[in-house]
């Protein structure tokens, strides 16, 4: 590895692959007659086009509040006669209650299956290359968002086909009690190619998801926030489909055009010690803005941040505490 690739974990995941546990995240099955129908009035996203495979089984949906402000931030797959909805565990609670209460007369039945399978996220651009040589399936045609199931070594798996902390990645589901085997298989197949396979902490998660402008729910996700103001529509909301919860509102905020809010990147001057979260952004001694998350990047700090829509142009200079920052737009442009 030349110097200018680093050493550190997250400048060595950018160049193979990073393998991380993942805890944090849940598992809900949605079955029944009725759950076609139903979830397609629930989430923000079309689910009644998805179908199992690896081109359209999976998508990236939002349930909202009817004042069409996000509750959670969820991916959908088709599994036959189920419905799977994976999302951050910190939303598990809100999200069974949420959706339990508008199950009527409909033969829908809700399950939680976090604890039946373990989690990993595998990212970075080698990701699909190793995984898919370990479990000698080729995973290529695996489309955004989408998932299949998987045999592998150590037994069935699902994987689905998105980057949680960079461009590109593949979230495992996993045998349970099978996570340090694949660990230690991914890194023997990424030394046969002549890489590495690293795993990261949930620092190293932290920081490359930061850089790349991914937000998070707890973070930049929450009962606060408008779909828009994250850069969510068209990605996990469809503008084309039939009614479901907070429809209306997300439809008229995007013809009007109406945010007050937009979230952008802030990149500290170099050697500024980065203020914590939650620090306001001022212009003039006017806040126009707060900072949601902060990480330490390779030459200055790097945070995420909403700011009012009159001072949100990427190339503007901001106050952050004590340090000064530049905005930028996300994602970031390609580094040259």
């Amino acid at each position: 590895m030349s110097a200018a690739q680093g050493t550190d974990a997250p400048s060595r995941i950018r160049c193979g692959a990073g393998f991380f546990r993942r805890p944090d995240r849940a598992l809900i099955q949605v079955s029944g007659s009725d759950r076609v129908r139903w979830l397609q009035g629930m989430v923000s996203n079309d689910v009644a086009v998805l179908v199992p495979g690896l081109e359209r089984s999976g998508c990236y949906a939002l349930l909202l509040t009817p004042q069409g402000r996000i509750l959670a931030d969820l991916h959908v797959f088709e599994r036959g006669d189920h419905y799977w909805l994976e999302s951050a565990r910190s939303a598990r609670d809100t999200l069974l209650e949420r959706l339990d209460a508008f199950i009527i007369a409909d033969d829908v039945t809700l399950g939680d299956h976090t604890d039946a399978w373990e989690r990993a996220s595998l990212e970075g651009p080698r990701a699909v290359e190793w995984f898919a040589g370990w479990a000698e399936q080729p995973l290529d045609a695996l489309q955004r968002h989408c998932g299949v199931d998987v045999g592998t070594p150590v037994g069935a798996a699902f994987v689905a086909r998105w980057g949680a902390c960079l461009d590109d990645g593949l979230q495992l589901f996993l045998p349970t009690a099978s996570i340090d085997g694949v660990l230690a298989d991914l890194r023997e197949v990424a030394a046969r190619a002549d890489g590495e396979c690293v795993e990261g902490d949930p620092s190293d998660f932290e920081r490359l998801r930061v850089e790349s402008g991914i937000p998070q729910f707890g973070s930049e996700l929450g009962p606060d926030v408008l779909p828009a103001e994250v850069g969510l529509i068209g990605e996990a909301v469809s503008l084309s489909k039939g009614c479901y919860t907070g429809q209306e509102v997300v439809a008229r905020m995007e013809s009007r055009g109406a945010l007050s809010h937009r979230l952008l990147g802030v990149r500290f001057d170099a050697n500024a010690a980065a203020p914590p979260t939650g620090t306001a952004l001022e212009v003039a001694g006017k806040v126009v803005g707060e900072l949601t998350s902060v990480v330490a990047s390779d030459d200055s700090a790097l945070g995420l941040a909403f700011v009012r829509k009159a001072h949100a142009e990427p190339g503007g200079v901001v106050r952050v505490g004590d340090a000064e920052a530049t905005l930028f737009a996300i994602p970031p442009e390609p580094a040259s």
